[in-house]
């Protein structure tokens, strides 16, 4: 991993940077204690459930296996950042317990998202395998060093997980709709997966080969979606999707930025159309024009 560290600027500060997180926003650290106390012991805590991972596949009901889902990544993603805020190794039982959850969920896949159900010698890449590789190539990239005192088995499994559940598929696979190599037209799956991809190869991937074939392959779907986006800018999907397919894009505009890849997708004119879209949509009082998939009071990333 120490060839990683050379090109990454010290955006993100390690576990051991102690100053960097003593000097992080103080709101924002007291949220962060605070959320970590709340589900403190109980993280991931509950056992994982086929009953409940299959029941879309029975019912067609997707709820109840989703709700549990993010609320395990939430209170991981707490647990980290509270663990990284406080220093005192409270929270370090929540992460381990979280991360040999995660390895032992049968996809990182949305059910509802498996239509043929999980093969485990041909796994799918979703929105929500590429954020959970993410995340944990994220958790793995800060507190890797301590994970490794502590669990070294542990960080080993995540590891190969992802390597055997993502990032292999992605380099070896061409097939995947959301790639843009077929007949199916490309929509926010593409920019968001390729963001997210982009973050698991440049946070978490030592071999230099790997990550630049990942990094020409997430901008050459990048290119695709953005050439299908309209001339003025417009989320075919509504104002609330803007974070996951325009924002997307330039979350992995920013990640090629910080090291200094070139830029090769997109002109420059049609990126501040897609970037002032939601303006153009403002109606006042909080309220946006509502169409598609959206609400008229959607919550933007600024």
């Amino acid at each position: 991993m120490k060839e990683t560290k050379k090109f990454l600027l010290k955006k993100i500060p390690k576990y051991e940077d102690e100053t960097a997180w003593n000097n992080a926003d103080t709101g924002l650290k007291k949220f962060f204690v605070e959320m970590g106390n709340s589900v403190l012991g109980t993280v991931c805590e509950r056992h994982f459930s086929e009953s409940l991972f299959s029941e879309y596949f029975r019912t067609g009901v997707r709820v109840g296996y989703e709700k549990e889902y993010f609320s395990r990544r939430y209170e991981f993603l707490y647990a980290v950042l509270a663990e990284c805020i406080e220093r005192k190794g409270r929270f370090f039982d929540d992460i381990l317990r979280a991360i040999v959850y995660f390895c032992e969920e049968p996809s990182w896949c949305l059910p509802a998202h498996l239509p043929g159900g999980v093969d485990p010698n041909r796994p799918e890449i979703d929105l929500f395998a590429a954020e959970t590789a993410a995340m944990l190539a994220l958790a793995m990239y800060i507190l890797g060093e301590e994970l490794e005192k502590r669990a070294p088995l542990a960080a080993n499994r995540v590891r190969q997980e992802m390597d055997t559940r993502v990032k292999t598929p992605y380099l070896q696979r061409t097939d995947m709709w959301w790639l843009g190599n077929g007949p199916r037209p490309v929509n926010n799956w593409s920019s968001w997966i390729s963001a997210n991809m982009l973050s698991v190869f440049l946070y978490g991937e030592p071999d230099a080969h790997k990550r630049h074939n990942a990094v020409q392959k997430a901008c050459a779907t990048l290119q695709k979606f953005c050439d299908a986006q309209p001339n003025d800018g417009e989320c075919p999907e509504g104002v609330a999707y803007w974070n996951v397919s325009a924002a997307a894009v330039f979350n992995a505009m920013e990640l090629l930025a910080m090291m200094e890849e070139p830029l090769n997708f997109c002109d420059a004119e049609k990126l501040c159309r897609m970037e002032r879209y939601p303006f153009s949509m403002y109606i006042g009082c909080g309220c946006f024009v509502n169409f598609g998939d959206s609400v008229k009071r959607p919550v933007l990333d600024g």
